[in-house]
């Protein structure tokens, strides 16, 4: 796999929280991550909590034009159901289920709606950074220089990462306000690829194995080291957009985005658009 764009887009990974001014009228300031020294176990406090939210800031830019919003999601309560999934490797997995509202901003604060989607809390707890790690782990050792246990935690890592992703992509793709944000950074099929596909399918994959760590977040203590980590993302199994995802430990309050804290993508080819995300607030509930 031809990964020259990663390393392209490396340059342009920038922390960009000064571009959207109006953030803090919305969502301001950031509560410390959660850490092992804290009260009770790593495992009781990681676990989201009604009230915990996060401000991320998205634009796309184009050479013509920039457009920007304010994506604040905040815990209300959770589900008495529960959401199954299979990881990569087959492993059933199950979590309880969350209840988000998202409220969608102009970059100047105005609120242009409101939502509520489903999300599997734990999936999200599990995050990306774990499985980053792992992946930038294994790229660099062998077999045997590690031993089967720590290869074996490695690949758990890799799996929970894989279900992380999924849950915060489909949170996204099944959300009325934020999917055409998505899409419109996307090139669509034509109409007979429409017709061919029965409609657009959106999907993403990470390529853990080509994670490698990040030092573009200094100004922020995320709780751990960041990790910067490929993600691609496919209309009707085509590529549509190349992804640098900065990830830092999922842990509370940022495991309501599974940790992302910023992402820049790309089109295939000499397209100029460009699209980000930045994690601009983040606040405990409780």
């Amino acid at each position: 796999m031809d990964m020259a764009w990663f390393e392209e887009l490396e340059s342009e990974h920038i922390d960009s929280r000064s571009w959207f001014p109006a953030a803090s009228s919305v969502l301001d300031g950031f509560d410390s991550p959660l850490t092992d020294l804290d009260p009770g176990s790593l495992e009781e406090n990681g676990l989201l909590a009604e009230g915990d939210q996060i401000l991320y800031g998205v634009s796309i830019e184009r050479p013509e034009e920039r457009k920007a919003w304010l994506v604040h999601m905040e815990v209300i309560d959770f589900f008495d159901g529960i959401i199954s999934a299979r990881s990569s490797t087959g492993e059933k997995r199950s979590s309880i289920a969350a209840r988000l509202r998202i409220t969608l901003y102009d970059e100047e604060g105005v609120r242009l709606g409101q939502n509520e989607s489903r999300a599997a809390a734990m999936f999200l707890r599990m995050g990306l950074h774990a499985g980053s790690e792992a992946g930038f782990e294994t790229s660099r050792s062998t077999v045997s220089e590690d031993s089967e246990v720590k290869l074996a935690d490695y690949r758990k890592s890799g799996n929970e990462a894989v279900l992380a992703f999924a849950s915060f992509i489909e949170l996204v793709c099944a959300n009325d306000l934020l999917f055409p944000i998505l899409k419109d950074a996307m090139p669509m099929p034509s109409l007979f690829g429409l017709l061919v596909n029965f409609g657009v399918n959106v999907s993403g994959g990470l390529v853990i194995k080509s994670a490698i760590p990040y030092e573009g977040h200094e100004a922020a203590d995320w709780g751990g080291d960041t990790f910067r980590v490929p993600v691609i993302f496919y209309v009707n199994d085509d590529p549509a957009l190349y992804c640098t995802f900065a990830v830092a430990p999922s842990r509370s309050p940022l495991h309501v985005g599974a940790g992302i804290v910023s992402v820049v993508g790309k089109r295939p080819g000499n397209d100029p658009l460009r699209c980000r995300l930045q994690l601009l607030a983040a606040r405990r509930g409780g």
